[in-house]
Parts: C-alpha cells; structure tokens; sequence
C-alpha cells in the first residue's frame, strides 16, 4: 500500500528497530501533515512511536487507530484545574460512558510521569482527580519540559490537539475554547489554542468560547487564521460557554450531524491545514442559568482585573472559574458538566458518522505526524530500500484489490447473531476469617469482583473465542451481540471488557434503562447465598432493526426476553429461513417461549419444521418447559398429534432407549428413570433439536431429522448395530426419524471448580459457533460428536477459570484442519 510520500515496511519480520524521537526535535514533528499512512500499517507504527519511551497509547486507542474506529480525544486540564474533586472524577467517567453509549471511543489525554498517554483507565483519571496539588497545566509549549523532568499534568486544548492531531484522532470535544483575553490587543495575551487550532487539521467541538474572555476578538482571530467557525444548530449564533448566544455570529451552521460531517470532510479533502470549530451551544434546559451565571462571570472579571490577577497568563482562567463557582455557590459546576457533557455527545456521534463513512470509501487512515519517516523520526539506520518515494502523480490510496478486501471486511455480514442480556456481575465472597451470617449487618474482610456477564454475552463470548484467531488482531469476529444497555458507567465497562478481547460492539445499543446488573452473594465455598438482579427489559424496536439488516446463518436468543420480542424474533428468522437457538436461561424465564411457539405455530403450519431449531435446557428447565406446554394446550394441537404419530415410536424404540440409557456404567439411567428421553420426544415438535446439559453427567440430544433433511443425514447410513452411544428411529414416511445420542464427561474434583455461572453458556456458545460454521452438524454423529466435545472442553475450562467464559477457550479455535482431524478421528472410532 502506498503512502503519500513512502512506502514503509517495518516491523520485527523486517529486523528493523523501533522509531526514535529525540526531545530537541520532538514537537515539530507532529506539525507536518503532510504524511498519510494507511490504517492496516498504523498499529505498528504507533508501536515503534511507544518504543522511544515518550508515547504510550492505550490498546483499545490503538486497535480503534487500526481499524478505522471511531474516536473522540478529551482534554485532561479540565480535571486537573478546571472542576474540583470530586466533580472532576465524576465528569470524566460521565464523559468516558457518553462516549461508548454512542458508540466511540474515548481517548482521555495527559502526560503522566514524562509519558504522553492516550487514552486512560479509570484509575488514572482517579489518580489525576484526585491529587492535583503536583499536576501541572501543559500547553503545546509546555510538553518537552514536562517530559524531560518526568512531570504529570493535565493537557490543555492547545495540546491535546497537538497530541491527537499527531495520534491520527481528528475529533476533539471540550468544554470552552480559550481565546483572545479581554485588553488583549494592548497585552497580546492570546491563548495557544487558536495559534493550534489553526494549524492543526481537528474538528473542536466547545460550547463557543469562555465567556471570560474577548468573545468579538477571538473570532476576528479566527477568521485571521483562517479557522473554520461553525454553529451547530439551526442559527449562526456563536455561544459564549454558560449562554448560547454571545452577541457575535458565526459564519457558517451546521444543522445537524450529517451536514457537520460533510462540512469536515470537505475540508479534509481540500487539504486544508486548519482546523474547524464546531460551536456547540449549552442545552436549552440550562440556557436560562447561564444568563444569571453571566453576570457572576463579569463581576468575578472585574475582581480579577481589581486585584491584578487578570495579567498573570495562565492563572487567570482557574481563578475566574473558581470565583464563578463560589459567588454561584456551586451552580456554575452543573452547567459547566452539562455543556461539556453536550460536547462530547455531539463529537461521539459525529465521530460514529465520520467513521460509517470513512469505512464505507475505503480510506487511509489520518495523518499520524508523529509516524512521519521524512525527517527524523525513525533513525537512518532503519531506513534502506524498504523505503520508497512516491513520485508526483503517484496513487494515494490503495489498489482496487486492496479496495475491495477492506471493504469486505467492514461489511462483513456475522454469521452469528446472539441476542439477549449483556450484564455486569458483581460477587462478593467472605475470606472466611471471621464466620459471616447474612443478616449480621456489618462488614467482612473477602473478595469483590467485577466482571462481564448476561447469558447472552456469555455465549456470544464463547462463540466469537472458537471462531476467531486471537494471533488475527485485526480479524472481524463473525459473532454479533444485540443486547441493551444504558447510558452509564456499566455500559462503558462491559463495552471496553468486549473490545479488548476483540468482540464486536456495534450490536450494544442504549436505551432508557440502566444497564442490567447482577450482584450475587457468595459464601465461603463459593456457592450462591443471595444477591440481586437489576434486569429489566422490554420490548425494542431496535432488535428486529438490526436483525433484519442481517443474513447471519444462525440467531440465537436468551429467555431475558419479553415473550412478544421472542415472537418478533421467531417470524423474522422464519420468513427469511434461517435457524434459531433458544437458551432458556432459568426455569422462569423459559417459559417465556410458549406463547411465542404456540403464535408461530397458529401463524402457519410448519409441517416437519419445529418453530424453533435448537433448544438447550438443563433438566429444571427442560421439565418446566414440558409441563408449561402441556398446560398451554399445545400437547392437544393437531400438529403436534400428526407429528408424534409419525415418529412412530414403539418397542424397538423403548428397547433401544433401555440399552443407551445403560452404556457407559448406567451413566444416562436419567433418560427413563427420570423421563428426560420421553420429555424430549414430545417437545420436538416444537423444538427440532435439544441439547439438554446435565451437569456432571454429560449432556444428552433428541434430534427430529425431517424427510427434507433425510437426504443429507448421516444417522441413517451408519450401522446402529454395535453402537452404544446414539439410537436412531425411522419415521412412519420411512425418510424421516428421529435421533437419539448422549456425551459423557470426565467429572472435574471439587477443588478444580472455581466458577459454576458461566459453564452452560460456553457450551452453548461453542455448539452455537459450530452451527455458524457448519449448519449439518446435526445431521451427522461424527461431526456432532466433535462439535460437543470441544463444548464440552470449553465448558470444563469455564469451569476451572473466575471468569464467565475462560480466556482458554480461545485455544479451542475451530479451523478446517482441526474438524477434519477430529472428523477422522471420530470415523475410527
């Protein structure tokens, strides 16, 4: 792929050695633009840019850099010196959460002991809040004698946007823009802010201006400078950070997103040096405090100006702020938070539309300066003929092959979509040391943890860990969750945990609805005591629109549905034939599916097709499920009469099933005993194929193969006789039949047992994973026997790891010469 000035290989392969950045020479570098790389090349060169030891970006900062992601740079001064603690802490959280709810990414910046860092984590905006009695405020000019003593502050407009500009982040939202200081035509006290903005190519989203300041001269300044001044709204008003209107006009409005959009990439594509200002007034319902808190803001100036505090540079805008904030006795900090929160939800969302766009044309990334190899910035010794100048009139972009690979990767269609509960779950578990009674009122020393659950999130984790390559960093997982969310700090953790391990996040769509959460109460062996579960859900609109914008090849939904969503669910997939998978979730929730089978099947005949194509129950649920659809009426439906006589079931069947349920020591005793094979039976009508997990004893599947499916069925070419482990039974019709097969397991020690919670879902998620691959898995023993196996080791490593899915079912990857290998291996058996 070719840059616009050199074509750069580089890497370990290459035996090149990683960039360096000399201090002396270290800000003019990210001045020139005029270097563009292409966004596959950008993660390992923002690798070489962390080796010199001044950078350090963030992984979920550098694969959203990679693959084209969207993201929104926030300034850290704002935490440092503009709000205290702990208002500051707070904002930057909200800010982080709007940030993911929309769908971005939120690359918090500051330097932190000599190191640029792009992108934080929770408890480094803590640290920052909280103490910032030795932060430092840190303007362009400031960065290199902050590296090289090692110091931490927080970065103003003018630096964050040099350091943005230099990542490749192009969407910058704050809370007020600094500016031209009032008498600053006499004193020349102009903020480094403009100076950056106009020459650094970055959209800047602010509320205007800080009224503090010179509001008429700044946009003379401006217009100087030739910066692009826009309102975001439906008039030219320009705001003056508590107000909405100033007094002064901008020249050009933005009435929307997609006009902001266009309006930024036409300047981008016009290769314009200067950046944009996006003026994005304070919201309505605070437009009218910010009247009253203007007149606080020109008396706290006249006391500035009184006690001459006015000409102390960068003293001045801190002082100001907190004499706001006392003489408003507080008010000044909630409009302060309400506009920036404003900012910030405007940038993400016009961040997410950039992105969509830039993604849908192919583009190379943008100008990572930083990166650039023309003057310095990786050592002469690592640049020979692998580098390359591009000679006038050369191409910019890549060829139409590499086009056309990108472009199938974005709109790579998933061939699994998983729809249901994403949550977060908190357990507390007692260290033993002091006994612990549940109603005891106080507290005990033990273990909190935070981790990501909902069964639907566990399965699609599962599912997306035995379908990707975790070597492939940049590969699309095939596995879409659709799941709700809130707007707050939950929905950001659970959207950075999947992200980190690659999991796509598109499908996280917010509602008005907290975010679902389940805290549990463990006792000191670890099993469950209490807790609660804050999981409210409801019908949306939202699921079947992003369902029927998809082709998956198998959609699997969880019981946290309401019944009517599952209905919605049920015809969508049916209209356009493809499969669905019920995991039923708690023997409450499962029940859920009646009313949605019994409409399914009052909507049309479905003859040798169940309404539902996979059903994995435990035995509660599977019992429950049973009783519930006898009670319904759906076991006297002449459907259900017509299919049960076809299947023909007599002596022979009784006679083989006696023989199965005693192979392997009597280990499936259960299937008569307990009724579990006969329950089966009778569901299939509604359900072609169940999977029933019978914790240490395996699990066992009914399978109704229609005379459809009787062509490409395996069961029936195999010699039953001498098999132990499945029986089969041919229909009435003499094609159709049904299938019976059970898979033991190697019972894990009660000290190898760490984690019970998420073992189901990964079984569940690996079969589901094994479907999207091959949908005949079911109709061959072999394959079914493989596919169940490795649930089976995904779900026993579960079972031995803290977390919900273990990390180690990644090493369970299903590739082509693994199935084949275990195909033959099954063949022999």
């Amino acid at each position: 792929m070719l840059s616009r000035a050199v074509r750069l290989s580089c890497g370990v392969a290459n035996g090149l050695r990683p960039a360096k950045i000399s201090k002396s020479n270290f800000q003019q570098r990210a001045n020139n633009s005029s270097i563009s790389f292409n966004a596959s090349d950008l993660t390992s060169k923002l690798k070489q840019a962390e080796a010199t030891g001044i950078w350090q970006i963030s992984e979920e900062v550098a694969d959203a850099l990679h693959s084209g992601s969207p993201i929104v740079a926030l300034e850290s001064a704002i935490t440092t010196d503009g709000l205290p603690y702990p208002d500051n802490f707070d904002t930057a959280m909200e800010l982080d959460a709007i940030s993911r709810a929309a769908g971005a990414i939120p690359a918090h910046i500051a330097v932190i002991e000599g190191k640029i860092r792009v992108g934080l984590s929770e408890g480094e905006i803590y640290n920052l809040s909280y103490d910032t009695s030795k932060s430092v405020k840190l303007s362009r000019r400031d960065l290199g004698p902050a590296i090289a003593q090692k110091l931490t502050g927080g970065t103003t407009c003018a630096a964050t946007m040099f350091i943005a500009n230099a990542c490749g982040i192009d969407i910058f939202s704050t809370g007020g823009l600094g500016g031209v200081h009032r008498n600053g035509e006499n004193t020349l006290d102009i903020s480094a802010d403009l100076t950056e903005l106009a020459r650094t190519p970055i959209t800047l989203l602010s509320a205007g201006v800080k009224s503090i300041l010179d509001v008429g001269r700044t946009l003379e300044y401006l217009e100087t400078q030739g910066v692009n001044v826009v309102t975001f709204g439906e008039t030219h008003d320009f705001p003056a950070f508590y107000t909405p209107t100033s007094g002064f006009s901008s020249p050009w409005r933005a009435r929307n997103i997609a006009e902001a959009a266009d309006l930024i990439e036409c300047q981008r594509q016009l290769g314009v040096s200067s950046g944009t200002l996006l003026a994005v007034p304070i919201p309505p319902e605070h437009a009218s405090e910010g009247m009253q808190l203007q007149g606080i803001v020109d008396q706290a100036v006249r006391e500035a100006e009184a006690q001459g505090i006015a000409n102390r540079g960068k003293e001045v805008t801190p002082w100001i702020l907190d004499r706001v904030r006392v003489l408003s006795e507080g008010r000044s900090i909630l409009s302060n938070k309400a506009l920036i929160r404003n900012t910030v939800s405007i940038g993400s969302q016009l961040a997410v539309h950039r992105s969509k766009a830039n993604l849908k044309s192919s583009r190379s990334s943008f100008m990572p300066s930083l990166l650039d190899t023309s003057d310095g910035l990786v050592g002469e010794d690592t640049v020979s003929s692998n580098v390359q100048p591009v000679t006038p009139g050369s191409s910019t972009v890549e060829t139409a092959a590499e086009m056309e690979q990108i472009n199938a990767k974005v709109s790579s269609e998933p061939s699994l979509l998983v729809i249901g509960a994403a949550a977060l779950d908190i357990t507390t578990q007692p260290d033993g040391s002091i006994p612990f009674v549940v109603d005891s009122r106080v507290t005990v020393p033990g273990k909190v943890n935070l981790s990501l659950g909902g069964v639907a999130r566990n399965v699609a984790e599962a599912a997306h860990r035995v379908l990707t390559d975790p070597t492939q960093t940049g590969e699309t997982s095939p596995v879409l969750l659709i799941a709700p969310v809130g707007g707050d700090l939950f929905a950001s953790a659970i959207r950075s945990g999947m992200q980190m391990i690659g999991m796509r996040t598109e499908g996280l769509y917010q509602r008005a609805h907290k975010t679902p959460v389940c805290a549990m109460h463990l006792d000191n062996e670890g099993e469950l005591r209490n807790g609660v579960a804050d999981m409210e859900f409801e019908a949306d609109a939202e699921v079947i629109q992003i369902l029927d914008s998809k082709s998956p090849r198998l959609v699997l939904f969880d019981g946290n549905l309401p019944s009517s969503q599952l209905t919605d669910i049920i015809r969508s997939c049916s209209d356009r034939n493809i499969p669905t998978f019920f995991e039923p979730t708690s023997t409450s929730k499962a029940l859920k599916v009646i009313p949605a089978v019994q409409e399914s099947m009052t909507l049309s005949q479905l003859g040798e097709k169940s309404p539902i194509s996979y059903l994995s129950p435990n035995q509660l649920e599977l019992n429950s499920l049973f009783e519930e659809a006898r009670k319904s009426g759906l076991m006297e439906s002449e459907l259900w009469w017509q299919t049960i006589n076809n299947f023909a079931l007599g002596a022979e069947f009784r006679a083989q099933l006696e023989q199965l349920s005693r192979w392997n020591n009597n280990c499936f005793r259960f299937l008569v005993e307990d009724g579990v094979a006969p329950i089966c039976v009778n569901l299939l009508p509604f359900f072609q194929n169940i999977v029933v997990k019978c914790g240490p004893k395996g699990a066992f599947v009914a399978s109704r193969i229609s005379a459809e499916d009787a062509s490409n069925s395996r069961w029936l070419s195999r010699t039953v006789a001498g098999t132990k482990d499945y029986m089969v039974a041919k229909g009435r019709d003499g094609r159709s039949h049904v299938a019976l097969s059970v898979y033991p397991i190697d019972a894990l020690t009660d000290s190898q047992v760490l984690n019970v919670t998420g073992a189901g879902d990964t079984l569940v998620g690996t079969i589901a994973a094994g479907l999207a691959r091959d949908s005949s898995v079911f109709l061959d023993p072999s394959k079914l026997r493989a596919t169940m196996r490795i649930a089976q080791i995904a779900s026993a490593r579960t079972l031995q790891s803290q977390d919900a899915v273990s990390p180690e079912v990644s090493q369970l990857t299903l590739s082509e010469t693994h199935d084949m290998s275990m195909l033959a291996e099954e063949d022999q058996l």
